[in-house]
C-alpha cells in the first residue's frame, strides 16, 4: 500500500533543502522542482532510505546541477519581493 496519494510540491516550485538533510542533498540550498516520482519499488525505497509511497523529487540548483531529494527534506521557499 502506498503512503500518500498526493505530493506536496509540483514542477517549478521553489524549495529549500532542510538543514537536517544529509550533506549529499546540499542542506540550505534553494532549488526548483523539475521531477516528481512516487517510490514504488523496494530498491528505490532502500536507496533513499524512505518508504514505498513516499515522494522523491528531482531538484535543480542555480548552477544547473540537480539531485534527487526525498520530500521530507524539502520546505517551500518563500520568495522575498
Amino acid at each position: 500500500m502506498l503512503n500518500s496519494e498526493t505530493n506536496l510540491y509540483t514542477w517549478n516550485d521553489l524549495v529549500v533543502i532542510k538543514p537536517n538533510a544529509p550533506s549529499s542533498y546540499f542542506p540550505g540550498q534553494i532549488a526548483v522542482v523539475c521531477g516528481i516520482e512516487q517510490v514504488k519499488s523496494e530498491k528505490l525505497s532502500r536507496d533513499y532510505d524512505i518508504d514505498i509511497g513516499d515522494w522523491l523529487y528531482t531538484v535543480e540548483f542555480g548552477d544547473g546541477s540537480s539531485t534527487e531529494v526525498p520530500e521530507h527534506y524539502l520546505d517551500r521557499h518563500q520568495e522575498i519581493l
